[in-house]
């Protein structure tokens, strides 16, 4: 598989109901049924973002996981903190106000210190695609793995790519 072709089938995933934060947690919990100790093939990828549609979702983080001092995600353990940082701040910028700000699409700084630009499934995976993976770009490159540095990346597009 592709970049280009991963980014397509992402970003033709059909719709689904659910609020970001649902989708989020619906990710996590199937975050150790679709990875390996290395990171994720791209059809595990793919199976991964498409459990967060209708998947169970895993319960609300109790706090907000600090960031280590690296900011690198090494492993499953800290890509789940990463996403349960996100959980924590979507829930924050709600009860906030945050989602009935007509500008929020210009950016937002959550209550965690981190700034979000997508705040429903189709922007964060459509700009997840572009940013991570360079869908936009047309350069077609080979993707046998997305180890966890794609993977956080993805994630991290997915929040705060424009």
């Amino acid at each position: 598989m592709t970049n280009l072709t991963l980014g397509r089938a992402i970003v033709a995933l059909p719709p689904h109901g659910r609020t970001l934060e649902e989708y989020l947690r619906a990710v996590l919990a199937a975050l150790p049924a679709h990875t390996t100790d290395a990171g994720a093939s791209a059809a595990q990828f793919l199976g991964l973002l498409a459990a967060g549609r209708d998947g169970p979702l895993a319960p609300f983080p109790d706090s907000r996981p600090p960031r280590s001092e690296e900011d690198e995600v090494r492993c499953l353990s800290e890509l789940q903190e990463q996403l349960q940082r996100q959980i924590v701040d979507l829930r924050g910028l709600r009860a906030a106000g945050a989602y009935d700000n007509p500008y929020r699409g210009f950016g937002l700084n959550a209550p965690g210190g981190d700034r979000w630009y997508n705040f429903d499934p189709v922007g964060y995976l459509s700009c997840a695609c572009s940013g991570a993976l360079g869908v936009h770009s047309g350069i077609e490159e080979p993707l046998a793995l997305l180890d966890w540095e794609h993977l956080q990346g993805f994630f991290g597009c997915g929040r705060c790519y424009e």
